[in-house]
């Protein structure tokens, strides 16, 4: 058997137990991301909860919530777009 055919040999036995590695680690990061955006959301409910009663704004309250949505989607959109216009185009490396 020649040094060519070993080390494909060995990366081939190699090859599964990295790929169970990578699928194990984004299962977990997907799973600690759903938790870190629950908690996010309900953090954010709270706070905004809290505040509308503090100040004696619940009557206001949809109001505020919409004009607090159209702000947080506008500067995250603009975020994302730039995001996007700093992104290293991909290279194919074949």
């Amino acid at each position: 058997m020649s040094s060519k055919e070993l080390i494909v040999g060995f990366s081939n036995e190699l090859f599964p137990g990295i790929v169970q590695l990578i699928e194990r680690s984004r299962q977990k990061a997907a799973l600690f991301l759903n938790v870190e955006s629950t908690l996010l959301y309900w953090s954010i409910g709270q706070y905004i909860n809290e505040n509308l009663k503090e100040n004696n704004r619940l009557e206001y309250g949809a109001k505020i919530l919409a004009t607090l949505s159209q702000q947080l989607s506008w500067s995250h959109l603009r975020a994302a777009e730039l995001a996007k216009m700093n992104e290293k185009p991909k290279t194919d490396l074949k």
